[in-house]
């Protein structure tokens, strides 16, 4: 089982800018999801001692409630390694937070 989905549209590779990023493989239409971010239900408290670990690779779904990975073997599944083009022209869309996840669609394309 996984924690997270990638469409086969886009890849992670690394950047030419910098780090790593998330790139698309071919034409991607606007609500077509890309990306699904499952993971742990993390209140702060959970996400702050993680992170001591992991640094940032976590989503807030609610006020105190964060998604994201436990475990230095979970981390890279989990990034979903957007920049910032990729959230001007996208959208999360967050179930609830009793179901821990979240899709990033596009809201263009």
């Amino acid at each position: 089982m996984i924690l997270n989905y990638f469409s086969p549209k886009v890849e992670k590779r690394d950047s030419p800018i910098e780090g790593r990023g998330l790139f698309a493989k071919s034409d991607i239409a606007a609500g077509e999801t890309i990306v699904v971010k499952g993971s742990y239900v993390m209140t702060t408290a959970e996400r702050d001692t993680v992170g001591e670990t992991l640094g940032p690779s976590d989503i807030q779904i609610d006020d105190a409630l964060f998604i994201g990975p436990a475990t230095e073997s979970e981390r890279e599944g989990g990034m979903m390694h957007l920049n910032h083009s990729w959230l001007r022209m996208s959208a999360y869309r967050v179930r609830s937070p009793s179901s821990p996840y979240a899709i990033l669609q596009p809201t263009r394309n």
